[in-house]
Formats: structure tokens, C-alpha cells, sequence
């Protein structure tokens, strides 16, 4: 089996992504903070320890809307590694640090982690009448007192695979799934690589070279003459691009989780199929145009001067308007009829 958290299949003793998100008061979910705004354990303190130091993880567009603040988790959980008590860090915490814990286990503060992608909520504490009749209690004044933040782990095999995870906990959220219709039942889809990813980015590369280049003609000009004289020189930083290019490229990472089993796509009416949605994208931007083609084409076939070329750049614009919100539009028709293939489509409609 190979390791890699792209895919979610690890080894005995894998390294397994473990971020803290957030922390804030379980009746208000609007009111947030950052995960180390509480003194947990901090940098320095794992430094002392010889861990890794805490560090963010960079933000994919989905993350950033909801405002997520992932940064490394100071517990560390290999994979089907047991721990019992183990200590991630010693601090000391002040006289303020301590009512502000007080407060949070108050106010039912909650702390929320990611666990392989996978989300984790807890509370900091709960108050309870019980107490042990043997506890000692040592009293020091307002002088710092000593914390071990410890934690244990404890694996236990399940029956369920990891892309039916999200599924489960969703079943168990009755009024969640009345609230899910149409395109949202496809949201771990939509980011699925389309058939032919490589054609596609090639005729999307294109199809933005060709819109440059009729935006832009002077300097299109320009750079060709340009380009003539600076061919020699062009070659080597191409080799150079190429390289630095390879060696940084990121690894996409979608804005929400997307299942390993692609969700089957129910039978469409025939308005909604390819063809049908063809001829509607294309009859509504030359309906907008068609005046002036008219004009252009009886001066390129006739004998008329065309010179109101002004009206022909609004049309040009009022043309570029029409088709994109006509793609959008059948793009999410598509989407609400839960069919997630929708990369090429939204080519062709614009084509």
C-alpha cells in the first residue's frame, strides 16, 4: 500500500496530517478564535521538547471562506501508533491564564481539529459536583503554577472507508440533509478532474492566448518583432522556466474533500443534455449580435463601408456579457440536476 496523504492510505507508523483550527463558545458560532489565542502548548515549548515547531497550513480558497486557521496540532498521532499519557508539552500557566480557562469551560467553549481531513469537536472541560475525596490541593498565592498538557490514543477498526465518512456523519444529521438538494449533494464531485485534463487545459490555454491576443493587438505586434530578434536569448530562459517551473509546482488542492467514488449521475431530460444546452448557448449571444453582423458581413460580401466600429466594440463587450452569464447559468442547471461533469460543458457553451 503506498503512503501518502493525498489519498488517504498509510502504514503502520505513518505520520498523519493533525491541524488545530479554532476554538469559541458553542452557543455562539460566530464568535471564534485562533486555536493558540489560549495558551496551550506553543512554540517554544515544543521546541524545548525537540518537536517540530507549530507552523499554518497554507489556505485553499474553501478554507479561507469559512475562515479556517489550521495551524500544526502539538499532538502527534502516527498511524496506528498507540499512547497512553503522553505528554506533548510542560508550561506554566499565570493567574490570568487560568481564569481564562475557567471562563471558557463556563461559557462551554469547544475546540475543533482536523484529523486527515476529518473534522474532531471537543470542549475544553465540564464542571462536575463530583470530586475526589483524596485530591490534594496545593496552594501557591498568585504564582505560576505548572501544566502538563498529556493525551492518549487508542485505535479501534472500523467497517466504514474513509470517502463514506463524510456520508455518515451526514445520515446522522436529519435536518442537515432537508437542507441539501440539487447541487449540494454533489459538492465532493465537482472538483473531480475531468476526462482528457490535459486537452482541456490545452484548450483553455488557447482559447485565453486567442482573447489576449484580440484585446491586445499593438502589443502583440510588438512582442512578435520583439520575439524575432530575442530568439536565441528566449530559448535558454524557456529551459530555465521549465525547470524552476517543474521543481515548484503545488499540488491542487481542492477547497472541500472529494470522494475517491464518483457519484453516479441520474438520468437527465433531454433539455438538459449536451446538444440541447449547445443550441441554447449559442442562440442567445448571436441573438445580441446579430444587427451588427449583419452591418460587417454586407461590408465584407456588398459594397457598404463599415465605419461605426465603436458600436462594434459595445457589441463585442455586450457579446463576451451575454455568453458568460449564459454559461454560468447552464452550469448550474447542470449542477442542480446533480451532474458533476461539468469542465467540458462549460467550454463548449462558451465556444
Amino acid at each position: 500500500m503506498r503512503s501518502s496523504a493525498s489519498d488517504h492510505r498509510y502504514k503502520a507508523g505513518n505520520e498523519v496530517p493533525f491541524y488545530a483550527n479554532k476554538v469559541g463558545p458553542f452557543l455562539n458560532h460566530s464568535e471564534t478564535y485562533r486555536y493558540f489565542d489560549f495558551p496551550f502548548c506553543s512554540s517554544d515549548e515544543m521546541r524545548k521538547r525537540g518537536a517540530a515547531p507549530v507552523k499554518e497550513k497554507k489556505k485553499v480558497f474553501g478554507e479561507a471562506l469559512n475562515g479556517d486557521r489550521l495551524v500544526s496540532a502539538p499532538y502527534k498521532i502516527d498511524f496506528l501508533s498507540e499512547k497512553d499519557a503522553k505528554v506533548a508539552c510542560q508550561t506554566k500557566f499565570s493567574k490570568e491564564d487560568v481564569a481564562k480557562f475557567r471562563n471558557a469551560v463556563s461559557e462551554d467553549y469547544y475546540f475543533q481539529m482536523y484529523y486527515d481531513d476529518l473534522p474532531v469537536w471537543g470542549f475544553f472541560g465540564k464542571i462536575s459536583a463530583r470530586t475526589d475525596p483524596k485530591a490534594v490541593i496545593n496552594l501557591n498565592g498568585d504564582e505560576p503554577i505548572d501544566v502538563d498538557f498529556m493525551y492518549t490514543v487508542k485505535w479501534k477498526e472500523t467497517d466504514t472507508p474513509f470517502e463514506k465518512m463524510y456520508t455518515r456523519d451526514e445520515e446522522s444529521a436529519d435536518d442537515d440533509d432537508d437542507d441539501k438538494t440539487g447541487w449540494k449533494y454533489i459538492y465532493g464531485d465537482v472538483f473531480r478532474y475531468p476526462k482528457h485534463n490535459s486537452l482541456f487545459a490545452a484548450a483553455l490555454g488557447s482559447g485565453i492566448h486567442l482573447f489576449t491576443i484580440h484585446l491586445c493587438p499593438y502589443i502583440w505586434n510588438c512582442w512578435l518583432h520583439c520575439s524575432f530578434f530575442l530568439l536565441s536569448a528566449r530559448r535558454n530562459k524557456l529551459v530555465l522556466g521549465g525547470i524552476i517551473g517543474k521543481n515548484s509546482k503545488a499540488e491542487f488542492e481542492a477547497p472541500c474533500h472529494t470522494t475517491k467514488c464518483p457519484r453516479e449521475i441520474p438520468q437527465l431530460p433531454w433539455y438538459g443534455r449536451t446538444l440541447p444546452q449547445m443550441a441554447m448557448a449559442g442562440f442567445f449571444p448571436f441573438s445580441a449580435t446579430y444587427i451588427e453582423l449583419y452591418y460587417i458581413l454586407a461590408s465584407v460580401w456588398g459594397h457598404r463601408i463599415y465605419t461605426i466600429y465603436s458600436i462594434l466594440f459595445v457589441a463585442f463587450i455586450i457579446l463576451l456579457i451575454v455568453t458568460a452569464f449564459i454559461t454560468v447559468a447552464l452550469t448550474y442547471f447542470q449542477l442542480v440536476a446533480e451532474d458533476h461533469e461539468w469542465w467540458w460543458r462549460c467550454v463548449v457553451f462558451g465556444v
